[in-house]
């Protein structure tokens, strides 16, 4: 148990100081002691340290750290996994970027991580909410909570401060008009055009997985063709990896990532067009990527991006150019050299696409989770909830209402 004891003592200047010593022994047998001015500041601390002790969660403010030097522990840690092949560079560097960037230069890094109170906890969350969009705000708090639970863990932290403190989700509604879903109209035009701007077929079939199956332009970039099984009498893909921003093959985006798909007809000969385009054959190794580089590697995002993507939707005339206000002219890209455009939309707008489509077909939300990979049905909702829409239900339902007054 805790003691609160009056000691004095005479200081440098001859005179007698004395304060009021709050002493205790901390779960590792450590004996611990602490000056208060006032009798009635030390009593507040016993209770709480006493409190703490019994629940086992007590870290002495000697052994604590600040948040900043928690985030350099974690992010060892972090780097120890990333030696081992337990998670990604890509997250990695995200994890980084989100305590250097966004955590690092507040205030709250500066305090005593055993102090931390969820006020601390809701000022760091309204800071972020203030600079960042929602999405990145939700993000960086969630790195956070992680770096707080490992600090847990190690013994530097004693409880949880961010018990209670949520950045809310949008609404659906909210959320709404941030989702770019292609035109139908510009769909068919980007096939249409893909077939005559690429005779040999790669193009359609990276666009028919991306729009038909809604698959994710990295797995798409790390599909082996062993997944592509065309010769079943149940033609299907499968989705087991992926290739990450640095063009390493690894696993899926999440578990639910891992999923399996049906071709349809005309996927299957789209891809035999690219197979026998580009010698592909059954003496081909499985492992090898369907839609790799010329060293037989993955693309890299970015070259994809400049060099298939953009010209590809130039030639589909769906970029649009950006014109220099003062000049009046149309700069050079910095990247490809070529004239600056806009594209109307990104390979990831496919997905959405994708998901429009299902769902103006009647698809119901956790079959539209499981078929693009999605980590949970709420996630599939919040993205695409409002898309729900019932416009014959709605109006049945109006005329019904109005009939019950006779």
């Amino acid at each position: 148990m805790a003691t609160i004891s009056k000691v004095r003592w005479v200081n440098a200047g001859g005179k007698i100081s004395e304060r009021h010593q709050l002493a205790y022994t901390d779960r590792k047998g450590k004996r611990h002691r602490v000056n208060f001015t006032t009798k009635a500041a030390a009593e507040k601390e016993r209770i709480k340290i006493e409190a703490e002790l019994l629940g086992g969660i007590h870290v002495p403010e000697s052994e604590s750290r600040t948040v900043d030097e928690g985030i350099t522990h974690w992010l060892d840690h972090i780097y120890k996994r990333l030696a081992k092949g337990k998670i990604e560079r890509t997250t990695v560097r995200h994890y980084k970027t989100h305590m250097d960037v966004h955590i690092r230069p507040l205030e709250f890094s500066g305090k005593i991580l055993s102090k931390l109170t969820r006020g601390d906890i809701q000022e760091m969350v309204d800071r972020l909410e203030e600079n960042l969009s929602h999405d990145m705000a939700r993000r960086v708090y969630s790195t956070t909570k992680m770096m707080l639970s490992f600090c847990r863990v190690r013994g530097m932290l004693g409880h949880d401060p961010c018990e209670g403190v949520k950045i809310e989700r949008l609404s659906r509604y909210e959320g709404e008009h941030d989702l770019k879903i292609p035109p139908k109209a510009s769909i068919k035009k980007l096939l249409d055009t893909a077939q005559a701007w690429d005779i040999t077929g790669k193009s359609t079939v990276m666009l028919r997985l991306m729009l038909f199956r809604g698959l994710r332009s990295s797995e798409v970039r790390g599909m082996p063709k062993k997944n592509l099984e065309i010769l079943r009498n149940d033609p299907q893909v499968k989705v087991s990896q992926r290739a990450d921003e640095f063009c390493k093959i690894g696993p899926p985006k999440s578990r639910t990532s891992y999923r399996t798909l049906a071709l349809s007809p005309e996927d299957v000969m789209a891809i035999k067009k690219w197979y026998l385009s580009a010698g592909i054959n059954d003496h081909t190794k499985g492992d090898a990527l369907a839609f790799g580089n010329g060293n037989g590697r993955a693309d890299s995002y970015q070259n994809l991006y400049y060099r298939w993507w953009i010209p590809l939707l130039i030639a589909a005339e769906l970029a649009d150019p950006v014109i220099d206000p003062k000049t009046g002219k149309q700069p050079k890209d910095s990247k490809t050299g070529k004239p600056k455009v806009i594209p109307q939309f990104t390979p990831h707008s496919l997905r959405h696409a994708f998901a429009s489509l299902h769902i103006e077909r009647g698809i119901q939300p956790k079959q539209l989770q499981v078929m693009m990979g999605h980590a949970s049905t709420q996630m599939t909702m919040d993205t695409y909830g409002h898309l729900w829409k019932d416009v014959e239900a709605e109006q049945a339902l109006a005329v019904a209402v109005e009939q019950q007054l006779g």
